[in-house]
């Protein structure tokens, strides 16, 4: 994971609180990502998913617990091989540590100098806890190609689903693997489904 995610980026409208490059990216994200991600015109309360030549993005607001604090939007680059559960489960760390650390906080300008250069340290434990605290590893057989894949799945997928199985797809190559997932994040079936956009 360390390798994979490249950029983090927390704000919102012009804004920009924290921002973090991982120092072995090669692919540079720009202002006009961080912009088109903020002004994106659809509803962000879910998370969008954004995949380039080199990169891919995930962003989402994200409301602060229990009102406390200013709605953000997390904004999380990644190399074409991170799965999008991945990036996501990442937020949901990064903006878990973000509102415990800043809640009381009132976010109103950029001019906070480096009041939130600490949370590069909140950054580098996202690699350590995400993969134990947030993630399920799995792997599953791709009949059309004949390939094994080991996925990782967002463990609050399972917790916060309404009903069993839940249905995830993963995309490879040409086409995707739909996935039923149960309660214990086991896979419970797959098929073959064809892609469309």
């Amino acid at each position: 994971m360390r390798n994979q995610i490249l950029y983090l980026n927390i704000g919102i409208g012009s804004e920009t609180f924290f921002n973090w490059r991982n120092p072995a990216a090669t692919i540079t994200f720009n202002q006009i990502d961080v912009l088109n991600a903020r002004n994106y015109p659809g509803k962000l309360s879910y998370s969008i998913h954004i995949k380039k030549q080199d990169y891919k993005l995930v962003f989402r607001k994200i409301d602060p617990p229990k009102g406390k604090g200013k709605t953000l939007i997390f904004i999380v680059g990644a190399t074409p091989a991170c799965q999008y559960q991945v990036m996501e489960a990442f937020m949901e760390f990064i903006s878990e540590q973000w509102y415990e650390v800043y809640s009381e906080l009132f976010l109103q300008s950029s001019t906070f100098g480096n009041l939130f250069e600490g949370f590069k340290e909140i950054v580098e434990d996202a690699f350590k806890e995400v993969p134990k605290r947030y993630l399920i590893k799995m792997t599953t057989r791709c009949s059309s190609c004949a390939q094994n894949f080991v996925l990782y799945v967002k463990k609050s997928l399972i917790d916060h689903a309404e009903s069993f199985p839940v249905a995830l797809v993963f995309e490879h190559a040409d086409h995707a693997l739909l996935l039923y997932i149960d309660s214990q994040g086991h896979t419970r079936g797959e098929s073959t489904v064809d892609i469309t956009g």
